[in-house]
């Protein structure tokens, strides 16, 4: 994967980020519609996963090999319960 197109797709997911924010804080569309927590994370999360989707569809990346997923060794998932307590 070229790092220059993964610095590009962070810059958009982080422009549109700012603009959907900005819109929001500068009108009153939350409060008319009454969005909830759930709305509320839905939306940011959507403003993260639909360009990085357009991008992995835009590249041609398969998504299994650009994400690398590893095993799970039986000791980080003992630290990771034990600083979850």
């Amino acid at each position: 994967m070229n790092n220059k197109k993964v610095n590009w797709l962070f810059l958009v997911i982080i422009i549109l980020h700012f603009i959907f924010v900005a819109l929001l804080s500068f009108t009153s569309f939350a409060e008319v519609i009454g969005w909830n927590i759930v709305v509320n994370l839905l939306t940011s999360q959507m403003i993260v996963w639909v360009p990085a989707v357009i991008f992995l569809i835009a590249t041609k990346t398969n998504p299994l090999k650009f994400c690398r997923f590893r095993c799970v060794k039986p000791t980080t998932l003992l630290m990771t319960i034990l600083y979850t307590m």
